[in-house]
């Protein structure tokens, strides 16, 4: 998939000022266009009118969270968040993926138009839960009032199979106290490449847009856990840096520029500063990246107050991707490939979408993109 075939009217007007292309695309597959946004369900009188609380106005929260990060089980997960409905809500999740599958497959062989996104494939699967509602995948919305914001939680991910449950296991129900509409998509890189993390990044965004118009993304590191349910993951202050210190660093920051881990931006502030660098493939340099194309299109981060900002790190089966030996020269050439490196230049195979019943999998093959700058001639 190319990011120049995919187009986004409502934020056209927005891209153009920024120099990033806009073309038409060049099929109609379900793949290829980010659709008018989900049809929203049929709102309850109790809901009707009523917004949710703010970060402000929430109850409820429990504050510092004495986190379990011994090892479980997605099964054990499964009946944690659903208790009495997991076997209904895995039957629809079954479902749901033999139609998603099956309308997925007609569109892209058939080159048909649809007005359909993922999303309305799946709305006639909503479930109640507590007070949610649930649609397989992952995404979940408050059926008791309006939702604030629509948060997507990005996922790069590869081989942390131990640590996707326990994540899961703790970050559900603080949103759920939050009283926020997310979706948690899991972006698995599908080859036995070195890691690119900032690449994955940029197919989340793209693909996670095709489900419904999230107001912002939080990308998050999978063996970080929130120390504190007040950490809200709301879409206010963006660009945000969520962490203040983990536990592994003395509840401290590596440095105070450090903007990884756990990062949040609006959907516009994504498209602005053309998305993520696709440069770095191993561990190291990208967050450097992402950091300074934020503050050269004019913003700076918040972060939480003290210790609403401390995560714990899962230390079990924890291996670090190698080290990028790349990233002290890429990253000192971050200007040069800012607006040709991003959204605008991604191209990755078709990727493999899987609901589960507390995520949806994205499993993509992405490859070394050809960038044609001269780095020697170039000073800063």
């Amino acid at each position: 998939m190319m990011w120049n075939e995919v187009i986004l009217k409502s934020e056209s007007a927005d891209r153009s000022g920024m120099g990033i292309p806009l073309t038409e695309p060049r099929d109609k597959s379900v793949f290829r266009h980010v659709r008018s946004w989900m049809k929203k369900p049929r709102q309850s009188s109790d809901q009707a009118g009523k917004v949710c609380p703010s970060e402000f106005e929430l109850t409820g929260l429990r504050g510092n969270l004495s986190a379990d990060l011994n090892a479980t089980t997605l099964t054990f997960t499964e009946q944690e968040i659903f208790r009495e409905q997991t076997e209904e809500v895995l039957q629809v999740t079954h479902d749901m993926n033999l139609r998603l599958n099956v309308n997925l497959f007609n569109k892209g062989h058939k080159q048909e138009y649809s007005p359909m996104t993922i999303e309305d494939i799946l709305l006639p699967s909503i479930l109640y839960v507590k007070d949610y509602l649930y649609i397989p995948g992952g995404h979940w919305k408050p059926a008791d009032c309006l939702p604030r914001w629509k948060v997507a939680i990005i996922i790069p991910f590869r081989d942390r199979y131990s640590h996707l449950p326990i994540f899961l296991k703790h970050i559900i129900p603080m949103l759920h106290r939050q009283k926020l509409e997310f979706g948690i998509f899991v972006i698995e890189q599908d080859n036995m490449l070195l890691f690119n993390r900032a690449m994955l990044l940029n197919v989340g965004f793209l693909e996670s847009l095709n489900f419904t118009k999230w107001d912002c993304f939080i990308y998050h590191d999978v063996d970080h856990v929130p120390y504190n349910d007040g950490n809200y993951y709301g879409c206010i202050g963006m660009p945000r840096h969520f962490i203040t210190g983990a536990d592994r660093w003395g509840y401290k920051l590596q440095y105070n520029s450090f903007f990884g881990a756990v990062t949040g931006m609006t959907r516009g502030q994504i498209f602005e500063m053309n998305g993520f660098p696709n440069v770095y493939w191993g561990w190291g340099g990208e967050d450097d990246d992402i950091w300074q194309r934020v503050k050269s299109i004019g913003y700076t981060k918040t972060r939480p107050r003290s210790y609403i900002g401390w995560y714990d790190v899962i230390k079990q089966d924890h291996k670090s991707a190698p080290h990028n030996k790349e990233r002290v020269a890429s990253l000192k050439y971050w200007k040069k490939r800012h607006f040709i490196d991003g959204l605008n230049n991604i191209v990755y195979d078709e990727p493999i979408i899987t609901l589960y019943s507390l995520y949806t999998n994205i499993a993509v093959n992405i490859q070394k993109l050809n960038i044609d700058i001269e780095y020697e001639d170039y000073l800063d």
